[in-house]
Order: C-alpha cells, then structure tokens, then sequence
C-alpha cells in the first residue's frame, strides 16, 4: 500500500481522523461504567439471540439478491458467504474494502471477472441508495427533517442521471473512455459497462427493488429489536425513524471499519436527542455492533479457512 504525497490526500485523511476522534471523545466522554455494565445486563439473552438470527436473515437476503443478479453464473451458497466476506473484510479494514474483497472473492471462487463482479456490486449499491432514500424521505415527511435528505438525494440524482445517458448514448461514453490513461484500466471499464449494458429487462430490475426492499426492512427490524424490545425505550415510531436513518448514515461513511465510532455516535447521538440517557445509549449501540461483528467475523473467518486468505492479501496488494 503506498500514501501519495498529494497535499490534499493529507488534508483529506486529516479531516477524516479528525472527524473520526471527535466521535470517539463524544462516544465516551462522561461515561458511566457501572450505569452501562448494568444497562447491558438487564438485556434479555433470548431477545439478544433472536436480533442475531434477524441479521443471519439480512446477511442471506443480501446473498439470494446476488445470486438473482449472477443469473446463474454464481450458486447460491457461494452468493450468501460472498456477501458475509465483504462485511467481514469492511469490519476489519477502512475505505469500504470489503467491495473490492468481495470481488476478488467472486473471481477465485466462481470464476466471475472482476468487471462483472463490480457490475454486481455497483447495482447493490445504487439499489441500496435507492431504497436508503425512500427509508430516509418517509422519515423526513415523519418528522418534518430534511437535511437527511438532500445529500443522497443528490447522489442518487447523479448516477440516475448518467446511467439514463449511458442507456440513451453507451457510444458517445464509448468513445469518452478512450482517454482513460491505460490499456487495463480502459479495457476494464469498458466491460464493466458491457455487463450494465447488457442487463436489460424490467423484471430483472424489479427483482433487484424488491429483494432490497427486504434487506432494508431487516435493517430496520434489527434496530428496531434493539432500541424498542432488547433496550425497552420509550420512543415513538417517528422517532425510531430518525435513530435509523441516522445510524445507518453514519455506518456509510467510509471514516473507519464498519463506521466503527461513527455509526454508533450516531446513534447515540440521535437516542439522546430523544431524552435516553447516554449511558443507556452507548449499551444498546454496544449490543448492536457486538452482535454485527460476532455474525460478520465468524462467517468470513469460515470462508478464509475454508478457501484461504489469498483473497484478503491480494486486497492488500490492489489498494
């Protein structure tokens, strides 16, 4: 891995630290330990269980949509464990890695070319974005909050708007790819957008909606399990809302492994605004990313015994 010696490289990792340390003072400063020893005792073991099998749910969710969007090139089982390798590799590594890993993943285990892989992972991602911002828009028409909107707002609009005019125009993209500097690079590009191009059919992309819809849901669920059932807050539905939306906010933003510090702020933060204690808080954040760690690091420990690290190191090498 090598740092470039950009300036602004600097300034953009000292902003991210920065931002990243500020979280984590918020997180702990005036902490409690016994308050927060007791409020994560006085949770329920069977209500913790069924939280984890309600993310087991989300993690197979996310291998069936795969599996649909391979049509048959990628079995399923390898589909389900691809997509718990990309989490395990973003739990333990910064910058969304777990993307790339989940790509080098595909191509040693199913003998999927990486642009098609990014192609998969790019169609995740805008479906993901598209369903994120409903989820968000419902909860600022909920709760009269807007500023959630705006920014993803934005960037949905911007890729809606480029894949509509690579799908009107593909050869004057075609012909823009030529500057790309590099023979690989430009060759890689160009069959990535070949894989866009070439999936077409309005049921394809309704099954693509679909199944994340219900991978959202479960997002939700398992937040709602936590703040509602496991901790017992007092909140109503409007304000579940926001808690959600904005800790899954934080979580996708690439500032640490699995937004670790930022997501659980977030939702810290977003509890409190709503008279929990921090304490109280920072114990149901605690469960809830013990839990995403314990599902994630056990599955993709699996999948490197099983068909060894080769993959994680040649993330490494490509970053």
């Amino acid at each position: 891995m090598h740092l470039g010696n950009s300036p602004k490289r600097y300034l953009s990792l000292l902003a991210k630290l920065t931002l990243l340390a500020g979280c984590v003072v918020y997180l702990f400063t005036g902490v409690d330990l016994e308050r927060l020893i007791t409020a994560i005792g006085s949770y329920h073991n069977g209500k913790i269980l069924l939280v984890l099998f309600s993310m087991a749910t989300g993690f197979v969710l996310m291998g069936v949509r795969l599996w649909n969007l391979a049509q048959g090139a990628l079995g399923l089982v390898k589909s389900v464990f691809a997509e718990f390798y990309g989490f395990f590799v973003n739990n333990v590594l910064p910058a969304r890695l777990g993307e790339m890993a989940k790509i080098v993943y595909l191509y040693k285990e199913g003998s999927i070319e990486a642009s098609q892989g990014a192609e998969f992972v790019f169609w995740e991602r805008f479906a993901d974005l598209n369903v994120f911002l409903l989820f968000a828009v419902f909860s600022a028409f909920m709760t009269g909050t807007l500023a959630i909107v705006f920014p993803f707002g934005a960037l949905a609009l911007i890729i809606w708007g480029l894949v509509i005019f690579f799908f009107l125009h593909p050869e004057q993209v075609y012909c823009f790819i030529r500057i790309i500097p590099g023979r690989m690079l430009e060759d890689f590009v160009r069959s990535f957008l070949g894989y866009v191009q070439a999936r077409t059919g309005s049921s394809g992309y309704a099954q693509l909606g679909l199944f994340s819809l219900l991978i959202w849901v479960e997002h939700l669920l398992q937040i709602f399990l936590i703040i509602y059932w496991v901790a017992g807050f007092d909140l109503t539905l409007n304000q579940g809302f926001v808690v959600f939306a904005l800790t899954l906010t934080g979580l996708s933003l690439p500032l640490a492994p699995a937004g670790l510090g930022v997501a659980d702020s977030a939702m810290v933060f977003s509890l409190g605004l709503y008279g929990v204690g921090h304490n109280e808080a920072l114990a149901a954040s605690l469960i809830w990313r013990f839990l995403q760690y314990v599902i994630t690091t056990a599955t993709g420990l699996i999948v490197m015994f099983r068909y060894g690290g080769s993959g994680l190191k040649d993330v490494l090498e490509r970053r």
